[in-house]
């Protein structure tokens, strides 16, 4: 059974890469003056501001430590260390695509130079702000997977089926409408555990899969039933039958045969597992005019007519 629902979320976030050809190109490879190219090529991931640090990193050739983000805007993020200040202009957190970004680097006055090639000396300290600045080609890409949001598994009553399609939704960091696809078989005439297998993608394609177990139990009125055959050739009088049959759905009572009335509808279209109430005895009933009784030939537990010596009362579709 397979099948195939969209669902409509909100959601925010992006994921940037950069790549020339099949090879990753590092502004440290190449100062501004060698590289061929106009601006530089560079790899990281936006949305974590630590790999925007690491951009700033490899585009000025040193690693840069104490770098925090102080300020992002919806075009542009600003770092600062003890040493130095960073501006990140370009950055545009809601647009995919191709982003031109410039870096800019300025020491702070007193400090250490810029980092360079050369080794850094007290004699390089200087006493007034020094900038440099970088040029790099951002590609902003949405990376991250969705999330299915649904329960581990689901049960359900033979013959019962479910709409799994409306238990199951996705979200996404970026795109408002995900699909989620549901593949996998359930014979919901069958009692047994089936698997089904939710996949959710978004508009880039990245997918989420998440497997969904799904029983199929016996029905309600069907455990009655085979509660109470399975307790054939048990010496007991007819309401322990009764109420021994019933705690296989989880009801517990024990009263006098015409208490039982008290737990479901009168109905004149029995099915196996209701009860039948006669005057001062009760019974299940099985289906095909047969019913469950005990307290039969000295307190017996057998199968036998509906009709006895008792009179009959009526038959109680038992509430769930």
């Amino acid at each position: 059974m397979i099948k195939k629902i969209t669902k409509t979320v909100l959601a925010t976030g992006l994921f940037l890469s950069f790549t020339a050809g099949n090879t990753a190109v590092f502004a440290s490879t190449k100062s501004d003056a060698e590289v061929k190219l106009p601006i530089s090529l560079t790899e990281a991931a936006y949305q974590d501001e630590e790999s925007l640090m690491e951009i700033v990193h490899n585009s000025f050739d040193e690693e840069l430590t104490g770098l925090k983000v102080t300020n992002t805007t919806k075009s542009s993020v600003e770092m600062e260390s003890d040493d130095y200040m960073i501006e990140a202009k370009g950055i545009n957190l809601d647009k995919t695509g191709l982003q031109n970004v410039s870096l800019t680097l300025t020491k702070k006055a007193g400090k250490n130079p810029l980092p360079i090639e050369l080794p850094v000396t007290a004699q390089q300290v200087s006493t007034t702000p020094e900038t440099s600045t970088k040029t790099v080609i951002v590609d902003v890409k949405d990376v991250v997977a969705p999330t299915i949001e649904t329960e581990e598994s689901f049960v359900t009553d033979q013959g019962v089926s479910l709409d799994l399609a409306s238990q199951i939704s996705a979200s996404d960091d970026k795109d408002e409408t995900v699909e989620v696809s549901l593949n996998g078989d359930v014979d919901y005439n069958t009692i047994g555990s089936y698997q089904v297998e939710a996949t959710a993608t978004d508009k880039s394609g990245n997918t989420t899969t998440k497997i969904v177990t799904v029983n199929v139990e016996e029905n309600f009125y069907d455990k009655i039933a085979s509660a109470a055959l399975a307790q054939l050739g048990v010496y007991q009088d007819c309401t322990m039958l009764v109420t021994n049959s019933l705690k296989a759905v989880g009801i517990n009572f024990h009263g006098s045969p015409a208490a039982y009335l008290s737990l479901g509808t009168v109905t004149d279209n029995p099915v196996p597992g209701d009860i039948i109430v006669y005057s001062g005895h009760v019974a299940i009933y099985i289906g095909n005019g047969q019913a469950v009784h005990g307290g039969w030939l000295g307190n017996q537990t057998v199968v036998s007519t509906v009709e006895c010596d008792r009179p009959f009362i009526a038959y109680v579709h038992v509430t769930k």
